[in-house]
């Protein structure tokens, strides 16, 4: 038993049905439900009653993730099960307006448009709606919509009650398992899983379903390169727990979920991980020569610094030896006592070593006094 999918004109679909193929999931199937839209303009009794059938003796059934949606001011909508093998009674829901003011684009609120459940695991179902009374046009349109549609696929907007746009996508689930066994006998006979993956039991009545291990991916009813393969997140930048710039390598390549390892490039200081401290540019200053030369400066700026004052103290000390040496002190009291007399007009004055190199013009000869 395959997917019993058609193809006509390269489009596929579900034997027998319009149901237009969109993707295939583990489990599930996913089909284009807009030909499935039902109108409704009856005004105080129910409108016919629309169907939808999968092939009896197929792997489908109806997933408990689609919604019965209803797009109408003050309506009822009701959707039953019409599998004889799996009959249910049937959810409804009910939608008024007062304002339009009071209608919420976005939710499916009762308010201009409803929601309620599917039955669990039926292969038909059927659905109306009735309407309580004719609707005002200055809040909606004269007639109503009806359709089974993918949770959260179908965004209510204010204007789908005077026309639904039909241009937008309309998807519905479809949950798929392999025969009627359960998961307990196919072990046994082992032709379920292969390897790197285990059999699942389905949510509806019967089959079983197989799926990769967490940490593979692939088709689990195949082996060797068709079948479950580890999944390298190394080899993903999307999926790396590396940052980019590091290396990125597992501890285990032969086993899933086991630790990654990340490296940063030398020169760089951190984890490497994403969810981290990454990567990030060794300081200078932590540098041990980094250390070490600003140490080395420091120490040569002080010795520097006390060898400078100490040949200033010896010029100084020197410069006051050869004063005294030289008379200066005799000198010194011989101007001070002139500068205590009334009479006197000059002074002594005592020149600069440069004021005397200026004076005679680096002690040129020529500038040399007879006396």
């Amino acid at each position: 038993m395959g997917f019993e999918i058609v193809c006509n004109q390269n489009i596929p679909y579900l034997t027998g049905t319009d149901l237009r193929l969109l993707e295939i999931f583990p489990g599930e199937v996913q089909f284009d439900s807009s030909p499935f839209i039902f109108t409704g303009c009856s005004i105080g009794k129910g409108d016919a009653v629309k169907n939808i059938s999968l092939p009896s003796d197929g792997p489908y059934t109806f997933s408990t993730k689609n919604r019965y949606t209803v797009v109408r001011c003050n309506v009822l909508g009701a959707i039953v099960s019409e599998d004889l093998i799996h009959p249910w009674g049937g959810s409804i829901c009910s939608s008024f307006c007062h304002t339009r003011e009071n209608m919420d684009s976005g939710y499916c609120t009762g308010k201009g448009c409803c929601q309620t459940i599917l039955p669990d695991m039926p292969k038909a179902l059927g659905f109306s709606t009735f309407s309580f009374s004719r609707p005002n046009i200055t809040l909606c349109g004269p007639c109503g919509y009806g359709f089974v549609v993918e949770e959260g696929s179908y965004d209510f907007t204010v204007s789908d009650v005077w026309e639904l746009n039909r241009t937008r996508n309309f998807t519905l689930r479809l949950d798929w398992s392999i025969g009627e066994e359960y998961c307990s006998t196919t072990l046994q006979n082992n032709y379920t899983s292969r390897n790197n993956s285990h059999c699942e039991q389905p949510t509806n009545d019967g089959g079983y379903l197989c799926k990769c291990f967490s940490g593979y991916e692939g088709n689990p009813y195949l082996n060797g390169s068709q079948g479950c393969q580890y999944i390298n997140n190394c080899t993903r930048m999307e999926n790396s727990p590396c940052v980019p710039e590091a290396t990125c390598d597992k501890t285990d390549s032969d086993v899933a979920n086991k630790d990654y390892i990340c490296v940063c490039p030398a020169g760089t200081l951190g984890d490497g991980f994403k969810v981290g401290d990454g990567c990030k540019a060794r300081s200078h200053a932590n540098h041990p020569l980094y250390r070490a030369s600003m140490f080395a400066v420091a120490v040569i700026s002080c010795l520097a610094l006390l060898y400078s004052v100490q040949i200033k103290r010896h010029l100084a000390q020197l410069s006051s030896k050869h004063f005294q040496q030289n008379g200066g002190l005799l000198l010194q009291q011989y101007d001070s006592t002139r500068k205590g007399t009334v009479t006197s007009t000059k002074h002594v004055k005592v020149f600069s070593v440069q004021e005397l190199e200026k004076a005679t013009d680096n002690y040129h000869r020529s500038r040399d006094l007879d006396f």
